[in-house]
């Protein structure tokens, strides 16, 4: 987290500059993990926690850069999770990319775009990934459509014990997100993603992804910033020698977000600003690791 910390105090100096937009968020919340208990014969066991609860807190910082009708977007962004147990849940992840895209505010934005990171299992070593991927935009008076389609891959040292990566690998998503404005200082968001590749302990097996959330934001004067309320969930699951395996989570989040540059509203930074972001596959290369 210290690094999410450091690249934000960057990123805020990149934005004051004339000619960018950026922004700064920072939230807390609570999560509720579940998973299920396997034994892999002649191979190893899992005694994982079947529920449990976990204090969570994060940020992420963006800076975006637009000439004429082509620009780019710097990201980071991280969280971590605090339960008090040491192996086989989830502690946190790192993230950081890039975005070129051409934009027309009236109409939309197309692109494509980069990123690495890594995730910790408590206990186990970080799993290292990147994803690379295409994205576009779509305007319609006060909505918005948002799609990503992409390649991530992965590696780790984690466990490993069937012959495995103990990593999430070779692994292609997809990713949809509405934006509804409700005025200018307004919006309620909705997502979703799949994820499907190769993960975990055994090198046959296959680890699908499905995650959700909502989100709904909007300004604050008072605290010059915009806050927000948001859901999250992860369903995740695999098959390890014909043993099924998987692990949901449900998030609960407060928290602030800071913009710098443009108008100062939610929508002009929607359709001029830092309306762009990262999937996160590093949060579940990190389950991955040492989970499933």
């Amino acid at each position: 987290m210290a690094l999410v910390g450091a690249a934000m105090l960057a990123l805020t100096s990149v934005a004051s500059n004339a000619g960018t937009t950026g922004s700064i968020e920072l939230n807390l919340g609570g999560q509720l993990y579940s998973a299920n208990d396997y034994t892999i014969p002649g191979c190893c066991s899992f005694p994982l926690l079947t529920r449990e609860n976990a204090f969570t807190f994060g940020g992420a910082g963006r800076v975006n850069v637009q000439n004429r009708d082509w620009g780019y977007q710097l990201d980071v962004q991280g969280d971590a999770s605090l339960n008090g147990k040491t192996t086989n849940t989830y502690g946190g992840s790192f993230a950081g990319g890039a975005h070129v895209f051409m934009r027309d505010p009236s109409k939309g934005l197309i692109g494509i775009f980069g990123g690495v990171g890594d995730g910790s299992n408590n206990g186990q070593p970080a799993a290292e990934v990147f994803m690379v991927g295409a994205e576009a935009q779509y305007f319609f008076d006060n909505a918005t459509f948002y799609a990503q389609a992409g390649y991530n891959d992965g590696v780790s040292g984690g466990y490993g014990c069937c012959g495995g990566v103990a990593a999430l690998d070779s692994a292609f998503f997809l990713r949809g997100v509405g934006r509804y404005f409700f005025s200018p200082d307004q919006m309620l968001q909705a997502e979703i993603t799949y994820d499907d590749g190769r993960g975990g302990a055994s090198i046959n097996a296959d680890m699908t992804t499905f995650a959700w959330g909502a989100r709904y934001e909007q300004a604050c004067s008072f605290l010059g910033a915009n806050v927000f309320a948001a859901y999250r969930g992860d369903y995740m699951k695999s098959s390890i020698n014909q043993v099924p395996v998987h692990v949901a989570e449900n998030i609960l989040l407060l928290g602030l977000r800071f913009q710098f540059g443009g108008s100062g509203t939610l929508l002009d930074n929607d359709r001029n600003g830092t309306s762009l972001d990262l999937p996160d596959v590093a949060r579940w290369s990190s389950y991955a690791a040492g989970t499933l």
